[in-house]
């Protein structure tokens, strides 16, 4: 009899845990990074139009806990480190790579919105300067999806796990304090 009710316990422990991990906040990453693009986009725009639309706010895509979901593959968060990406079998280094620079991309693309941000509530601006981070902004987010679309692609070859791995260490990321005169370069690679 005893030996039931730590059964049942554990059942219900179990169950308890499934239920806690579908209630994870699951996001369509594609849709999220173009929105992000077009609030950044509208807001240039309402500018040349000389009308005025609340400055968009700097967020990061990636939040440990969540799932997102890019070309139909959930990438699984959790204390900032992609920990799965469902339906592919990746080892513990791909998927450290795919966190390096999933994050690091992202990183880079808050703290471009953040400074253009910080530019337009100062009196004095400098045009260029918030022209050379607006590119560098969609350039970041445009190369999250590039990524994200080459990792999906990547994992049809054979050996995907280490191709994807060799990708993902030949792919440079500019860092938010890589400085150039004063302007952030950047560079981004498309996946070989």
């Amino acid at each position: 009899m005893k030996n039931i009710y730590i059964f049942a316990i554990l059942i219900l422990s179990f169950i308890h845990r499934a239920d806690a991990q579908e209630n994870i906040a699951t996001i369509d990453g594609n849709k999220y990074v173009k929105q992000l693009a077009d609030q950044r986009y509208q807001f240039n725009k309402s500018l040349i139009k000389r009308s005025r639309i609340q400055l968009p706010e700097a967020k990061s895509i990636f939040a440990s806990g969540s799932t997102l979901v890019f070309d139909g593959h959930a990438y699984v968060l959790k204390n900032n480190e992609v920990v799965e990406i469902k339906g592919f079998l990746l080892s513990k280094t791909a998927l450290s790579a795919i966190t390096n620079k999933l994050l690091m991309l992202d990183a880079f693309q808050k703290s471009c919105a953040d400074d253009v941000n910080s530019t337009y509530n100062k009196s004095t601006r400098d045009l260029q300067y918030v022209k050379n981070k607006d590119r560098q902004y969609f350039s970041a987010l445009k190369q999250i999806l590039s990524l994200t679309a080459s990792i999906s692609d990547q994992y049809q070859k054979p050996n995907a796990s280490v191709t994807i791995e060799m990708a993902m260490n030949k792919i440079e990321i500019p860092t938010a304090d890589s400085k150039d005169n004063g302007i952030q370069t950047i560079a981004l690679a498309k996946i070989q």
